[in-house]
């Protein structure tokens, strides 16, 4: 059991819809589309947020049933996925995978995960966790790889990367420390 007085371990995950957000704002480029799930993410409001603070400060880890979830859609009609950011990673949900949190839904007081409806992915990807969205999506989707690569040679051209330009309305300026 962690010790009271000392702060938690670096590595809690408090936000970790804010965090996927965060991540898939940074690969939009490479992505058709997404939606965040916060309907079945936790934590959701800043009383369940405070109270998972709450938790790891007391345990020393990230309790159980913090994740964040969002569904993908790939670009080039690759497919869908629906993914999640929990303390292990990364993770492509696998069809069947109810997962305990606070809040109603379905299995029974659970929620329930949507599979990848298809994707052109080369290796089984259900269940399968990675350290970045990067890497999963360079796992998931062959057109994201196109992507990336596309983005990089326009950011060595000097080019203003689109990934910054979150509303069509007005374009935030890249930050200092990716140059």
């Amino acid at each position: 059991m962690h010790h009271p007085d000392s702060p938690p371990p670096d590595n809690i995950l408090e936000d970790p819809l804010g965090e996927l957000d965060a991540a898939l704002k940074s690969h939009a480029f490479g992505l058709a589309s997404y939606q965040l799930r916060p309907e079945v993410s936790y934590p959701r409001t800043d009383d369940e947020k405070a109270k998972v603070r709450d938790e790891a400060k007391a345990e020393g880890h990230t309790p159980e049933g913090v994740a964040g979830r969002a569904h993908l859609v790939l670009l080039k009609n690759e497919g869908e996925a629906d993914i999640l950011l929990d303390q292990r990673g990364y993770t492509v949900s696998h069809p069947n995978t109810c997962l305990e949190h606070s809040g109603a839904g379905s299995c029974g007081g659970r929620w329930l995960i949507v599979q990848i409806e298809k994707t052109t992915a080369q290796q089984p990807l259900l269940s399968s966790t990675f350290e970045s969205l990067d890497a999963l999506l360079i796992a998931l989707s062959p057109a994201y790889q196109e992507a990336m690569q596309e983005e990089l040679l326009r950011r060595f051209e000097g080019g203003v990367s689109s990934r910054f330009n979150y509303d069509d309305e007005e374009v935030v300026e890249e930050p200092k420390w990716i140059n």
